[in-house]
């Protein structure tokens, strides 16, 4: 072989084995940012279960009578929207002890509060 063969298959060589190295690297540092990902997806798992249970706890019916109780708001009946402006004012139920609006309890003495 002549040395301008030697040189070329040298050349070739050299590339080959730079380019392994490259990939080796590459390699390497993506099985880091795996290995960070995943642990960045276990912790948002783990935040997510407990938003989830956080969230369950604080919409549970039993919770949320308990805390309206202890509020003490005065809750009043729903009342039903129509088309006309004065039947706003009128009670859904009548005869419960439940008015529509405060300021007729006020002025007819009745209590605000639905009966439990």
């Amino acid at each position: 072989m002549t040395p301008s063969r030697y040189l070329l298959l040298l050349g070739l060589a050299s590339l080959f084995a730079l380019i392994g190295v490259a990939q080796s690297t590459r390699v390497i540092h993506l099985e880091g940012s795996v290995a960070q990902l995943e642990k960045r997806r276990t912790d948002m798992s783990d935040e997510n279960r407990g938003l989830l249970c956080k969230i369950y706890t604080l919409s549970h019916p039993a919770r949320i009578a308990d805390e309206v109780g202890r509020m003490n708001i005065g809750l009043m009946e729903p009342v039903e929207l129509s088309k006309s402006p004065s039947a706003a004012h009128v009670s859904v139920r009548s005869g419960a002890g439940v008015v529509a609006h405060p300021s007729d309890a006020r002025a007819s003495g009745r209590a605000t509060r639905a009966p439990h």
